[in-house]
């Protein structure tokens, strides 16, 4: 049977993806140190494909096609990061931080909608808020951004009250919390944890000192898909705490479900020592397993390849949708989708050029995720294993 993940040699016949992306991601960097206005990349990227489809209907030399090809894409990571930038309007939390309108530390009145569920811990939950407007200090201004919350459980009391709001995903509340988006005082060599919030699409993270700082106003948008899948998770979750013990119980949630709250410090602190606890974090392997395990389960099912295919597809993708967007699910499931979509029409994949192609879809997405060490780390280690 012949190789799915063979060796090509890295030239555009034979991975052009690999080329595109390069042109792309560079594309991108340029313009993220050089501003130029949105309009410049726009007419730039217009003229190239004009000219690049006129030398193809020519049929003139192939270096010059080539050339054109990259420059085009070059030009178009160029636009994107501009439009990016200029995506970044004035009512953001964290311009709001840096223009002083909000202060670390001062009472903030917020509204918005809950964008996820709200994820437990031990003694706490966190709220992740999709900010509609914020107040303070007597005034009122509409905002946008992402917020992580954390809400104490400081005795049964509070947990009580907490629970009589049944907040869930989409749920519309206005909510008076303290907010921190300051970096603030740090050891030489410690990591920025506002930075590293950033990379996780948070504005600022906060904490609210009693559920009775939390008032319900209805319900907004949300999807029916994801309220299923996050609702699954959270029935997972609560099944597995109440049917094992520590640090059984913390290992699953951490490994399966990417809740890593209820993970004992000392068994967090052993796998640190021993150079496994990237077992806890979700990551590409898992994704590889559970499409191992789903396509091995489909041969019982049906012997039709589209069939073990598509049921593979629709389990690796909910999970993703499930577990959350980080870097390296994306990258993995979409990197798995191409795999076995090459295998549906019996096409030979290139390791390189599946990986660039996932680079290409998911910075075309989220092109911030350029600067995530997150993204970084783990593309690299595809690509050197690759």
């Amino acid at each position: 049977m012949a190789r799915r993940l063979s060796f090509s040699r890295l030239i555009p016949v034979h991975q052009p993806l690999v080329f595109i992306a390069a042109a792309f991601v560079s594309g991108l960097l340029y313009s993220s140190f050089n501003r130029y206005e949105t309009w410049v990349w726009m007419l730039l990227t217009a003229v190239l494909w004009v000219v690049l489809t006129a030398t193809l209907s020519l049929r003139l030399s192939s270096a010059i096609s080539l050339s054109l090809l990259l420059s085009s894409f070059f030009s178009i990571g160029g636009a994107l990061w501009s439009l990016h930038e200029a995506g970044t309007g004035s009512g953001r939390i964290r311009v709001l931080f840096e223009r002083g309108d909000l202060e670390t530390g001062e009472p903030v009145e917020l509204q918005g909608r809950l964008f996820l569920a709200p994820e437990l811990a031990p003694d706490r939950i966190y709220l992740h808020l999709d900010v509609e407007s914020a107040g303070t200090l007597g005034r009122h201004f509409k905002a946008t951004g992402n917020v992580m919350i954390m809400v104490p459980f400081n005795d049964p009391e509070s947990r009580r009250e907490y629970d009589t709001l049944s907040l869930d995903y989409g749920t519309r509340l206005r909510i008076v919390c303290n907010l921190k988006n300051g970096r603030g005082y740090r050891n030489p060599g410690a990591p920025d944890f506002q930075e590293i919030l950033e990379t996780q699409g948070y504005d600022a993270q906060g904490w609210v000192k009693s559920p009775l700082l939390i008032e319900v106003l209805g319900d907004g948008d949300r999807s029916f898909v994801l309220s299923k899948l996050f609702g699954l998770r959270a029935r997972m979750i609560a099944v597995t705490l109440e049917h094992f013990t520590q640090p059984a119980k913390g290992i699953l949630a951490a490994a399966l479900f990417g809740n890593r709250y209820f993970l004992p410090r000392g068994t967090a602190e052993a796998f640190r020592i021993e150079g496994t606890y990237h077992l806890l974090v979700i990551s590409g392997m898992h994704v590889a397993m559970i499409a191992a395990v789903v396509l091995w389960l489909a041969k019982f099912i049906s012997d039709s390849r589209i069939i073990r295919c598509a049921l593979a597809f629709l389990v690796i993708w909910a999970y993703a949708l499930m577990i959350g967007n980080q870097p390296s699910i994306t990258r993995s499931v979409i990197m798995m989708t191409i795999f076995l979509g090459g295998r549906l029409i019996f096409r030979t994949s290139a390791g390189a050029n599946i990986l660039a192609a996932s680079a290409l879809i998911q910075l075309a997405w989220q092109p911030s995720d350029l600067f995530n060490s997150g993204f970084q780390l783990s593309f690299l280690t595809v690509l050197i294993i690759v």
